[in-house]
C-alpha cells in the first residue's frame, strides 16, 4: 500500500509515494504422486506421497476418507505399517500443506487397495480350443482386489486389457501358428498367485464332409485341445446342449472362425430329418443358435404344405413299417461343404400333405444364412438304359430311394448316392453328380449301378463315397445279384 515517507531536511519535510514490496509468497505446489501400489493383508506396506514447490518443510494430512487398520500417514507423506483390513479401491483424499506464513495447500484423491491375506486366482473356461487367430473371450474370478495381468507361453498373445478385475472378460486373440499353449492369469498383488489353462490351437479350417477328408479316414492331424491326458473323467465331459426338431442322422459338420451373424464363430451344421438345418456357435455356453430354416419351406423351393415323409412303425410312408428311421425321413445322408464358395450341399425328402407325391431335392446352401444360393434347389430326377423295370430304361423314383450316404464334393462335383427303404421293391443303387456354377444347379452324371437286375444299393453304412487324388471314385453296394457272365456296363453288382 503506499506510505508517506516523511524526511527532514533544512528545507523542512518532504513526502513521496512508494509500493511497499509484498511478504515473500510460496510458489504453487504441485502434487507428484498419481497412484498408490496395491497392498495385502498382514504383508508390510510402504509409500512415499511427493510433491514439488512450496516453501518447505511439507506436511501430508488426511482430509477425505481413512487408512485401513494397521496403517498410518506420517507428516512427511510416508504411508507405513502391514495392514489388518482389506480396502476395495478406497478413495482416500490427502492434502499437503507448505510452511509459509500464509501456507499453501494442495490435495489430491488415491484409491487405495488392500487384498485380503488369501488371494485366490481362477480361469473361466477351464481348457479352450481355437482356431489360429481367433479371438476367445477369458474371465478370471479372484480376490485379489487390483485385478490380475494375462501372459500367454510359449508365444505372445493379444489381449483387450493388460490387465482385468475379478469377473471382467478379455478378449484374447489366439496366436498365429498352431500348437498348444499355456494361458495365466497372475494376481497384480501377489504375483506368486496366479491360475493357467491350456489353449489348444489347430489350424483345421473346418470338418466339411463325412469322416474328415475324401479318404474317409476320420483323421484329424491338427487337433491339439484333445489329448489322452485331457480326455479323462475329470476334465472330459458334456459342456451344453442345442435342441432340435428332428432326429440327426447326418454327421454334424465344422467350420472354424466363421464370419456370421455379426462375428466370427466356430459353427456347427446340423441337418435333421425334420428337414431342418441349423447353424450354432461350437462354443457358447448355453447354447447359441445362429440360424434355423427349413428345407420345405417357399423359399427352399417346396410346394405348398410339404412335410417330411412318415417312416414309423405304425405310420409310414416308405419301407414296411419296421421303423428304422422312426419317425421321418427328411435329411438322412450327411452333406459335404465347399467353403471356397461358402455352400453347404445337402440333399431333403419330402411329401404332399396327403403322401401321393414325394421329393428329393439337392440345395446349395449359404452357410452364413441358410438361404438357397441362386439357382437352387433343383428336384431330382434321372433315367438310365436298362431293364429292371421291365422297359429299356429305369427312371429315378424319390419315393423308393432312400438317400443315406454321405454326400461327396470331387473336383467341384456333388455326388450323391442312394438305397432303399427297407428294401421295398422296386429300387436301385444310383449315384448321381451335380455342379454348380453360372448360378444354377445342374446334373452332370448319372450311374445306376444294377439298371438291369435293380437292387444294389449304396448304404456305406452312412460313410459317404470315398475318392483318390486321380478323382476316381469308390463306392461299395448291397443286395445285389451278381452275373459273371454280364458282357458289359453296370448290369450286376456284388
Amino acid at each position: 500500500m503506499p506510505v508517506l515517507l516523511c524526511v527532514l531536511t533544512l528545507a523542512g519535510c518532504s513526502s513521496s509515494s512508494k509500493e511497499r514490496a509484498p511478504d515473500p509468497a510460496s510458489t504453487p505446489i504441485s502434487v507428484t504422486i498419481s497412484s498408490l501400489p496395491n497392498g495385502q493383508v498382514g504383508q508390510a506396506y510402504s509409500a512415499a506421497l511427493t510433491a514439488t514447490g512450496g516453501t518447505g518443510p511439507l506436511s501430508w494430512g488426511i482430509t477425505a476418507g481413512a487408512l485401513p487398520g494397521g496403517l498410518i500417514l506420517a507428516s512427511t507423506g510416508v504411508i507405513s505399517g502391514t495392514p489388518t483390513a482389506s480396502a476395495a479401491a478406497t478413495p482416500i483424499t490427502f492434502t499437503v500443506s507448505d510452511s509459509s506464513a500464509k501456507a499453501v495447500t494442495q490435495s489430491v484423491t488415491l484409491k487405495l487397495t488392500v487384498s485380503p491375506a488369501a488371494i485366490t486366482v481362477s480361469i473361466s473356461p477351464a481348457r479352450a480350443a481355437v482356431a489360429v487367430t481367433q479371438s476367445l473371450m477369458l474371465t478370471a474370478t479372484t480376490n485379489d482386489y487390483a485385478g490380475v495381468g494375462w501372459s500367454i507361453s510359449p508365444a505372445t498373445g493379444t489381449f483387450s486389457k493388460p490387465n482385468s478385475g475379478s469377473g471382467v472378460p478379455i478378449i484374447m486373440t489366439a496366436p498365429s501358428s498352431a500348437g498348444v499353449y499355456t494361458v495365466t492369469a497372475t494376481g497384480m498383488t501377489d504375483g506368486s498367485k496366479s491360475a493357467s489353462i491350456t489353449l489348444g490351437v489347430t489350424d483345421l479350417a473346418g470338418v466339411y464332409t463325412y469322416h474328415n477328408d475324401l479318404a474317409r479316414d476320420g483323421v484329424n492331424a491338427q487337433e491339439y485341445a484333445l489329448t489322452t491326458k485331457t480326455v479323462n473323467s475329470a476334465s472330459f465331459g458334456k459342456l451344453f446342449s442345442c435342441t432340435v426338431d428332428g432326429a440327426v442322422y447326418a454327421q454334424p459338420l465344422w467350420i472354424a472362425n466363421l464370419s456370421i451373424g455379426g462375428g466370427r464363430h466356430n459353427v456347427v451344421l446340423v441337418a435333421t430329418q425334420h428337414d431342418s438345418l441349423y447353424a450354432f456357435d461350437a462354443d457358447a455356453s448355453p447354447c447359441l443358435q445362429l440360424w434355423h430354416v427349413s428345407l420345405i419351406d417357399s423359399s427352399h423351393g417346396a410346394t405348398s404344405g410339404e412335410v417330411s415323409v412318415a417312416a414309423g412303425m405304425t405310420n409310414w410312408l416308405v419301407g414296411h413299417g419296421e421303423g428304422d428311421t422312426c419317425p421321418e425321413v427328411g435329411v438322412t445322408g450327411t452333406p459335404s461343404i465347399d467353403a471356397a464358395n461358402g455352400i453347404l450341399y445337402v440333399v431333403s425328402m419330402s411329401t404332399n400333405p396327403v403322401g401321393t407325391s414325394f421329393y428329393q431335392r439337392l440345395h446349395a446352401i449359404d452357410i452364413t444364412s441358410g438361404r438357397e444360393k441362386p439357382g437352387s434347389p433343383v428336384l431330382i430326377v434321372a433315367d438310365y438304359p436298362g431293364a429292371g423295370g421291365g422297359g429299356t430304361r429305369v427312371v429315378f423314383d424319390a419315393h423308393q430311394e432312400r438317400q443315406r450316404a454321405g454326400l461327396a464334393l470331387v473336383n467341384g462335383q456333388v455326388y450323391i448316392a442312394w438305397t432303399s427303404f427297407e428294401d421295398t421293391s422296386p429300387w436301385y443303387g444310383w449315384i448321381i453328380g451335380y455342379s454348380y456354377n453360372g448360378g444354377a444347379l445342374r446334373q452332370s452324371s448319372k450311374l445306376n449301378v444294377a439298371p438291369n437286375k435293380r437292387a444294389a444299393g449304396i448304404w456305406m453304412s452312412g460313410g459317404a463315397p470315398a475318392a483318390d487324388s486321380t478323382g476316381t471314385i469308390y463306392v461299395s453296394t448291397g443286395n445285389g445279384v451278381a452275373d459273371a457272365n454280364a458282357s458289359s456296363g453296370p448290369s450286376n453288382s456284388s
